[in-house]
């Protein structure tokens, strides 16, 4: 009898268990499906009026895309850094959406490791934020398709951890990435 009353207490508890399972897992499909309508409803406008350009390139060979500029005439760089190696990279994407990788090669002829972070084309110059530091290329050996380097022209510290950068005019502005209340 009592082997009897512990089974239905057992077989009531876990009816309980499961029942309280269902539950969440109800009110959390209940929650995606609200937050999914109120993105879609919040962002329609934005994705109404976009439309894709290019794939980024590289991410299936571990690439993180960290920044990306316009050249003109449809052209842009993309950068970023491998996951695999830490090595600092930047992707050339054309108009037609034809890519290709070239590797940061420092002075020395070693290969750059880096957090590559944000990138901006200003004419003759293209500047590359990373880990403190600002590396500057010729913009035209970034275009030229037959290159598959890119060769630091000079670099210099910039006061902060160098995360983005951004021309404005003359002006070229660098930021870090700032978490929580710093």
């Amino acid at each position: 009898m009592e082997n009897r009353e512990h089974r239905a207490k057992a077989y009531i508890h876990g009816s309980r268990l499961l029942q309280s399972v269902m539950i969440f897992l109800v009110c959390l499909l209940v929650i995606v499906v609200v937050f999914r309508g109120v993105f879609a409803l919040y962002y329609h406008e934005f994705f109404s009026s976009s439309r894709q350009e290019f794939q980024i390139p590289g991410l299936s060979e571990l690439f993180v895309p960290q920044g990306m500029t316009s050249c003109g005439d449809g052209n842009y760089l993309i950068s970023g850094y491998m996951s695999n190696t830490g090595f600092a990279r930047i992707y050339y994407v054309n108009a037609v959406g034809r890519s290709r990788a070239m590797r940061i090669m420092e002075a020395d002829g070693t290969t750059l490791t880096s957090h590559a972070g944000g990138i901006a084309c200003g004419g003759t110059y293209t500047y590359l934020a990373g880990s403190g530091r600002c590396y500057v290329f010729e913009t035209q050996s970034l275009l030229d398709p037959a290159t598959d380097t890119a060769e630091i022209q000079e670099t210099f510290e910039t006061g902060n951890q160098a995360s983005f950068c951004n021309i404005q005019g003359d002006c070229l502005l660098m930021g870090e990435y700032a978490y929580g209340t710093k």
